[in-house]
């Protein structure tokens, strides 16, 4: 039982982050309760941003990633008050144009790897800030009911339970009957056996949410539908936690911090952070 010795931390902290997200779900649209998951939501990215930080150059300018932290927190309740109608499109726009000017201004002062750390900074918004938030605009995305037969809510419940069944699949049968290494060089546990089982994991968890939709909701939510988009997010879900594996492995760490049960924010959102954008060009566009 070796290769599941951390399984029942990982179980724990697994059901308590599920108790809390029922109870997201349930009141996120009380206008109280929004804005403390938006306040929330703005610190988990900013924690799970600063961990990425950590992995990269921007690590050793403190002033300067301390400033992406603070432009990525804005720029998430920023999503925030658009997607509750608080402001307009253009202001939040022009808000965050001038947090990237910023960024270019706070290096006209030192030329030294200026051109690095603007890359960094702009590539961390990117690749933690803009998944986060559109995981936000998701969520309080209200007329998604005059489509879809159900809200925001249903839907980013999907997004997680699909995305974290992809891993819950890959982890168990990488474990249990995984020989074959799938990326050795990224990670040398996850397995092709793991990857194949954790997409079949995806599928079946797709489709049978779309049954509960339109059992409990008349949700118009094809079965067809249901298996592209499991199909897909099963793929896309092992290609983040990969993402997230080649920084570390650069950074020469094994998890994005120290956390007990998780290891990291980082380590715990990687495959949202690619599954995230695929579900919102799907509902969206």
């Amino acid at each position: 039982m070796l290769q599941f010795q951390d399984l029942t931390k990982r179980l724990v902290v697994a059901s308590l982050l599920i108790a809390v997200i029922v109870v997201v779900l349930l009141f996120a649209y009380n206008p109280i309760v929004s804005w403390c998951v938006a306040l929330a939501v703005c610190v988990f990215a900013a924690t799970a941003l600063w961990e990425f930080i950590q992995l990269t150059p921007l690590k050793h300018d403190k002033i300067f990633s301390s400033l992406v932290l603070v432009i990525g927190a804005v720029s998430i309740l920023l999503f925030f008050l658009i997607s509750r109608k608080m402001i307009p499109m253009r202001l939040a726009g022009a808000l965050f144009l001038l947090g990237a000017y910023v960024i270019f201004l706070a290096q006209f002062k030192s030329l030294e790897n200026g051109s690095t750390r603007i890359a960094f900074a702009f590539f961390a918004l990117i690749y933690v800030v803009l998944p986060v938030a559109l995981m936000l605009k998701i969520l309080f995305a209200e007329n998604l009911s005059v489509v879809w037969g159900i809200d925001g809510r249903l839907f980013l419940l999907f997004l997680l339970a699909v995305t974290k069944m992809t891993d819950v699949g890959a982890y168990f049968a990488g474990r249990s009957i995984g020989k074959k290494l799938l990326a050795p060089r990224l990670s040398p546990k996850k397995t092709w056996e793991g990857a194949i089982v954790g997409w079949v994991c995806a599928v079946i968890t797709s489709l049978l949410l779309a049954f509960l939709f339109k059992l409990f909701f008349r949700a118009h939510f094809t079965y067809l539908s249901a298996l592209i988009l499991g199909a897909i997010l099963g793929v896309f879900s092992q290609l983040g936690d990969l993402a997230e594996s080649l920084f570390k492995r650069e950074a020469q760490v094994k998890d994005s911090n120290k956390l007990p049960g998780i290891g990291g924010v980082l380590d715990m959102v990687d495959s949202l952070l690619f599954t995230a954008p695929v579900l919102s060009v799907y509902l969206f566009l």
